[in-house]
């Protein structure tokens, strides 16, 4: 029998922790109009309006939205933070047109007279042909803790209808998650996180089907699966499980959960394999091992066989687009540089999202 797959854990962080004393309010990190919550649906619908006598000349037959992407932040992300997800959330929309919606919490210590905020964001971008272009939007809601329970209704009121709603969260405690947003959340096409930030606890909740959470880990090591998977699909299965006796993985610490799911990748590969030709011998042991931090962002694969003369080893430095391949599955020596091309932050979104 097939050992469980393994789970990487790390602390999860709880929504009444303070951001440091320096940081300034999330929305007030992103950029964007400010004004009444109440007034940003009209404020949206004039920015769009081409009619006659209209004091905007917005190009809104580039405005073709496909889809919601909701962006939540939890009270520890910082402002750079912030900024920087945010970012990625525009460029996606530059390429999968779609209404963002922001929601930047503060902590009671922070809530003031005016319990909620709205910011509205809009940008066109012209395409590398100069005859493209794209609109993208962006609604930011800052609310106080105490007021998340009125989120949901606000949120519902601010998506675009009849396209389906994905969500995106940052640093949102898993327990505020069960206790707050999982009825909405289960009407959403694709949770994403980010085990590298928030660990894996999300996986843990009652999601009410398979496939509606996505890691974003998983996500950016899409290159080094198609690389490996593509090198190993040469060989017939018997090849690949045959007196395999263990199956380990070291990274250092940047990638450590993107080592954790190409583990758990090789586990399925190897299960698949053993299935294709009924290998009926122990299953392999998997190892995951931190590497030193001198060695860099990197992670390592080797495989070890009983006869001691076939192996498999690859390595994967994420400073440089080549890593090194070194195998014997059949009695011959191959040794190659594979290319690699790191996904950029808005890729991996879209992976996530979609695949």
């Amino acid at each position: 029998m097939a050992p469980a797959r393994p789970v990487s854990r790390r602390g999860n962080p709880s929504e009444c922790e303070i951001m440091s004393a320096e940081s300034s309010n999330l929305i007030d990190a992103l950029p964007g109009a400010s004004m009444p919550v109440a007034a940003v649906p009209e404020a949206l619908a004039r920015m769009w309006d081409v009619s006659p006598g209209a004091e905007t000349g917005a190009p809104s037959a580039f405005r073709a939205l496909q889809m919601n992407l909701i962006l939540h932040f939890g009270v520890k992300t910082s402002a750079d933070e912030a900024r920087a997800q945010f970012d990625t959330a525009v460029e996606f929309g530059q390429h999968y047109p779609c209404r963002i919606i922001v929601l930047c919490p503060e902590p009671e210590e922070r809530d003031d007279e005016e319990a909620m905020k709205g910011k509205l964001f809009s940008q066109c971008y012209i395409g590398p042909s100069h005859r493209e272009m794209c609109c993208c939007e962006a609604l930011i809601l800052g609310y106080g803790t105490r007021d998340a329970g009125f989120l949901e209704d606000q949120v519902s009121i601010w998506l675009e209808g009849d396209l389906p709603v994905y969500y995106r969260v940052h640093r949102v405690p898993t327990e505020i998650v069960r206790g707050r947003y999982l009825p909405f959340l289960r009407s959403c096409s694709r949770v994403v996180y980010d085990s590298a930030v928030d660990g894996s606890f999300l996986e843990e909740l009652p999601w009410p089907r398979p496939g509606i959470l996505r890691d974003l880990a998983w996500a950016r090591i899409l290159p080094l699966r198609q690389s490996l998977g593509n090198f190993l699909s040469g060989f017939d299965p018997g090849a690949i499980v045959s007196d395999l006796r263990s199956c380990r993985v070291r990274a250092s610490a940047a990638r450590w959960n993107e080592a954790q799911n190409l583990m758990c990748w090789m586990w399925g590969g190897v299960e698949a394999c053993r299935a294709a030709v009924g290998a009926d011998h122990p299953f392999p042991e998997f190892e995951i091992e931190r590497l030193p931090e001198s060695e860099g962002s990197s992670i390592e694969i080797a495989w070890r066989y009983t006869d001691g003369n076939r192996f498999f080893r690859w390595r994967h430095n994420a400073e440089s687009r080549v890593s090194i391949l070194s195998a014997n599955l059949t009695g011959q020596t191959v040794e190659l540089p594979l290319p690699i091309r790191s996904l950029a932050a808005h890729e991996a979104l879209a992976e996530a999202l979609f695949f």
